[in-house]
Formats: C-alpha cells, sequence, structure tokens
C-alpha cells in the first residue's frame, strides 16, 4: 500500500500537522508514522489519528524547534488567568520602609514563598505567644493594648526586653500603691476645681501611657481587609468562569494546550494564603509613624521603674528595623523555637506544594499523559522554592551580620523572581509549542484536540458537571482551594489572640471608657463655651471634674480650701 508523502511545513502547526496525520492515515491506516495507543483490550487501537514523535520532527523545516502562539490564544489565556492573579498579588502589604523594602517583600514573595508564608505565620504565632504571657502575668484586662505596643518593639527585635520591662515596672508600681499618699475622692467629696490634675501611681502613669500609645499604633496600622477580600473573590470567581467557558465554547485546536495553562496558573495558588495572612497582620502607613509613638510613650513613663531603659529614639532606626523584623514576610527570629518553626514550616511547605501538586496532576494527566515538558517544570519549580527556603534559612542561622543576611537574601530572590517571570514569558509565547513536549520526549502520540478521542478525554477531564461528578481538573482545583483553606482555619485558630491584636480597631480605643486605674470616680465632663462637651481626652490633663449629685457636698474647712484652691475660693454647701 503506498504512502502519503509529506510536504514539510514551516514550523510546528497543530493545524496544519492534524491535516497531514488525516492524509497519512488515508491513505495507509498502518503507516509507521501513526501512533496506535492501547486500547482496553490491550491491543493497538487502529482506529486513532495520531502522529510518533519522528513524524511530527520529519513534517516541519524546524524539526523540533518551538513556535510562537498565536497572539490572540495568548492573549486570551492571559485575560482570563493571569490578570486576576496579578491584581492578588498586587494586594500583598509592603512595608513602609523605602522602596528597597518594598521591591524586597515582592521578590521575596515570588522567589521564596515557603519563606514568606513561613515568616507570615509565624508573626502571628509570636504576637499571639506574647498577648498569652502578657495574659498570665497581668491578666485578660487590655491584653490586646499592651501586646500591640509590645509586638511594635518587636520590629526592632525589642519585644521580649520591652514586655519584661513593663510588666517588671506594673508589678513594682501596683505594689507601691498601697504607701501613696495621694488624695482619694471620696464618693461623697466634690472634687476641687483647681485645674490641676489629680496626682497619678506609676502604674496609672503606664497604663495611661500604653493606652494612649495603643490608640495611635491602631490608627496607624493599615490591615486592607475589604480590597483583599474582594481581589480574592475576584480570583476565585475567574477560575470558575474559566473552567465554564472552557465547558461551551466549540472544540478548536487550542483545547489542547488549555488544561496546561491552567495548570501553570494552579502552580501559583499559595499566593492566595500569603495575600491573606499579609492582610490579617497589616502595615503601618508611614515609615516614622510608629518610632514616634514610640518616642512618646517612652517619654511618658521613664519616670516608672525600669521604664528609662526602653529602647531610644536613636536604637529604633530603619536598618535596625528591616533587619530584625520589620519585613513582616522575612522574620529572622523563627529561629528561637524550633518546635514552632517546625510546625509553621511544614505548614508553608504544604500550601507551596499542594499547589505544584495540582500542577503536576493536570499537566500529566493532559492528553498525551504521562511525564512531559509542563509536568518537569512544575516540579522544578517545586524543587527551586525549598532549595530558596533551605537557603535563607541557612543565612538566617549563620554567623553573618544582619546586613549581609540581608543583601545575600535579596540578591537571590530578585535572581529567583527574574528566572520565574522570564519562565512564565516564555511558556505563554511557546517554549514548549514543540514535537518532543507535545510527545513526552517520544513516550505517547502527538495528540490533536480535534481527534475524537482526545477531545472527548479534555471534555471528560475539564468538565465542570459528568455523569460521575466534578471532571478531574476542576475537582483537584476545588480541592486545592478547600485545603488552603482549611489550613488558614487551623492557623486562624491557633493564633487567634495575633490576628485580634493586628487588627484591633482604632475606634474600640476611644470608645472604651477611660481606665478605671486613673479616672476618679464620678467623672463628668463640664460644657465647654460653645456648649459642647469634652471628652475625657481633652479634659484628662486639666483635671476638670464635677459631681454628679450634689446634694451630697459637705462643707469644707477654711484651711484645706485655701491649700487647695489657692485662689481664696470659698466653697459653700448645697442648698
Amino acid at each position: 500500500m503506498s504512502s502519503y508523502e509529506v510536504q514539510p511545513i514551516d514550523g510546528f502547526d497543530f493545524a496544519k500537522l492534524w491535516d497531514i496525520a488525516k492524509n497519512i492515515k488515508k491513505a495507509n491506516p498502518d503507516d509507521e508514522r501513526l501512533f496506535f495507543p492501547i486500547g482496553p483490550d490491550g491491543l493497538p487501537d487502529r482506529s486513532r489519528t495520531l502522529l510518533t514523535k519522528a513524524a511530527c520532527i520529519s513534517s516541519n523545516t524546524k524539526g523540533d524547534n518551538f513556535a510562537y502562539y498565536k497572539v490572540s490564544e495568548t492573549l486570551d489565556f492571559v485575560l482570563l488567568w493571569k490578570v486576576p492573579l496579578i491584581q492578588l498579588l498586587a494586594q500583598m502589604q509592603r512595608p513602609p520602609l523605602g522602596f528597597g523594602a518594598g521591591l524586597f517583600t515582592m521578590t521575596h514573595l515570588i522567589g521564596d514563598p515557603i519563606d514568606t508564608i513561613w515568616s507570615l505565620s509565624f508573626k502571628l504565632w509570636r504576637c499571639t505567644c506574647q498577648a498569652n504571657d502578657w495574659i498570665r502575668l497581668q491578666g485578660e484586662e487590655d491584653w490586646e493594648i499592651f501586646t500591640l505596643i509590645v509586638t511594635s518593639y518587636d520590629e526592632w527585635g525589642e519585644g521580649d526586653r520591652v514586655q519584661t520591662l513593663l510588666s517588671k515596672a506594673l508589678k513594682e508600681a501596683e505594689g507601691q500603691d498601697g504607701n501613696d499618699e495621694r488624695p482619694i475622692l471620696e464618693a461623697d467629696a466634690t472634687p476641687l476645681k483647681d485645674h490641676r490634675s489629680p496626682k497619678l501611681s506609676g502604674a496609672d502613669i503606664v497604663r495611661k501611657a500604653c493606652r494612649e500609645a495603643a490608640l495611635l499604633l491602631a490608627a496607624d496600622r493599615a490591615t486592607q481587609s475589604i480590597p483583599v477580600s474582594v481581589a480574592s473573590l475576584a480570583f476565585i470567581g475567574a477560575i470558575v468562569g474559566a473552567f465554564v467557558k472552557s465547558n461551551n465554547v466549540a472544540p478548536k485546536m487550542s483545547d489542547a494546550v488549555t488544561p496546561h495553562f491552567i495548570a501553570f496558573t494552579v502552580l501559583y495558588f499559595w499566593i492566595l494564603p500569603a495575600v491573606v495572612l499579609s492582610a490579617a497582620i497589616g502595615v503601618s502607613q508611614a515609615e516614622s509613624a510608629i518610632p514616634e509613638i514610640l518616642r512618646r510613650f517612652r517619654n511618658e513613663v521613664a519616670s516608672v521603674g525600669d521604664c528609662a531603659d526602653l529602647p531610644q529614639e536613636q536604637n529604633l532606626d530603619i536598618t535596625t528595623r528591616i533587619t530584625s523584623g520589620g519585613i513582616y514576610c522575612w522574620q529572622r527570629g523563627k529561629w528561637n523555637n524550633k518546635r514552632a518553626t517546625a510546625f509553621l514550616g511544614c505548614f508553608a511547605l504544604l500550601v507551596v506544594a499542594s499547589g505544584v501538586g495540582v500542577s503536576s496532576f493536570m499537566s500529566y494527566s493532559a492528553p498525551p499523559v504521562g511525564l512531559g515538558c509542563r509536568t518537569m517544570t512544575s516540579m522544578l519549580f517545586l524543587a527551586t522554592w525549598v532549595s530558596s527556603a533551605i537557603y535563607t534559612s541557612a543565612l538566617d542561622r549563620s554567623n553573618l551580620g544582619p546586613i549581609s543576611t540581608y543583601w545575600g537574601i535579596f540578591a537571590k530572590d530578585l535572581l529567583l523572581t527574574l528566572f520565574i517571570i522570564g519562565e512564565n514569558v516564555a511558556s505563554h509565547l511557546g517554549m514548549f509549542n514543540r514535537c518532543n513536549c507535545w510527545t513526552n520526549f517520544g513516550n505517547g502520540p502527538l495528540a490533536f484536540a480535534l481527534e475524537t478521542g482526545v477531545l472527548d478525554d479534555i471534555r471528560r477531564k475539564i468538565h465542570i458537571t459528568t455523569k460521575g461528578g466534578v471532571g478531574q481538573w476542576p475537582g483537584a482545583v476545588l480541592g486545592l482551594f478547600f485545603l488552603e483553606l482549611l489550613l488558614l482555619v487551623i492557623v486562624a485558630i491557633l493564633s487567634w489572640r495575633g490576628i485580634s491584636v493586628f487588627l484591633y480597631d482604632a475606634d474600640k480605643v476611644m470608645s472604651k471608657p477611660t481606665s478605671k486605674w486613673w479616672r476618679p470616680r464620678h467623672w463628668k465632663p463640664q460644657p465647654n463655651k460653645a456648649g459642647l462637651k469634652k471628652s475625657p481626652t481633652d479634659m484628662k490633663e486639666r483635671g476638670q471634674y464635677e459631681s454628679v449629685d450634689k446634694s451630697s457636698v459637705s462643707k469644707q474647712s477654711g484651711s484645706q480650701s485655701r491649700q487647695s484652691a489657692g485662689h481664696n475660693q470659698d466653697i459653700a454647701p448645697s442648698s
């Protein structure tokens, strides 16, 4: 039987190779250039129209060189899959520590996602531990306020020392309250209107200063919960819409590459939990905000106990802040607790590896089924990210200085980010659009999307609903989403106190009644000239108090009146 003489085409082209395969099949159904996969009965299925790798290479003038995808197809997949991913990536919280720190955050996210998720979850866990320690030492009252101050000092690596100093100062000051001879306002006494604040004990000074500092810190911290939620929902909606669109369009030759484009998007699903964690922590809105708040806080409490040993202004420099904890996605201190570090490291590895696993599964199960270029590339990414995390951990635990460690990690992340971006651009242009990749290095056939068996296989696996339930690919993506959601819930449960601290609302501090440790009883604001009541914040330094029940006021002695008022002010009894 005669065979079809192929006229070589100019480069790899699915449509033209499909015509060649049909002509070869028509001329000689048993042509050796055709690939016959093994059927269910264990025999070669000669009804299929598939080409071998050798036939693919010999049928075009450029051999095994890749060919660019059509621009319309590339743009379609980029808009459908990559744009929502980029929008979600842009929601990553970046510290206001200059352009370099922001660039470090983004490159560390892309070049080392394991350490990024590891560090973010550690930041929440550490804040939770600080809150638990404070509750154990001082009780549950206002624990969020004190923990917010301690975790702010933690950006310079001073959190533990500050917590020890504040706790010790409060204990010592409260122990001296019994010997405090400051005037006490009785329930039936009218505070004297001498416009002087009542004397505060050391404990009162610390708690009052902590409340004011916490108010400013809470107002300064931006968590961006709503934008991240909207971007996350848009990303999930885009994935569902992409699967629906893939099921409703008419069969076309580009359907063969659809599962691979989806797989390369699923590869970066770890961006979703990373961005959610960063949104829960938030960032300061200005570089100088936290240092200025802490400077004022120290000045207010310096006279109490050992609070003068709190970090001074010159110690709150930006270099120390960047290298000691100010960049939340890179926490060198996570190695101080090996048990927690191991657990959180496994959590981060599972988040990243699960996305790579689903991506590899989709590429492996796409026709022709088997280990090919795209599956190996996904595995290469996982190996790269694991190696990157190991390198970062080695530098964090080395004897290098903090600045050298920072630049070493920065250089590594920048190179890996450029590599990953370059690989994504190359894959979308057509790096894998070649005979060797489409035949799994010759171990499978050149599978045409319009060939009956291949089309049925793709439709069965990508379908949203089939007779057996959800298709393999959307089912795997759905399972990945719920797995990452479950992991986030577990971290949230273990670190709920830390999340409460970072999401602490400034309005909650303002609306909370003034601290009972320094506010005299029966306090009532006096109206100002405009007829408006003054808030406790406006009046706390002036001592403008007024009795609620004036009928219970007794006349003070003349000597006490002259000593207290200082202006020969007579105190008359109520009528």
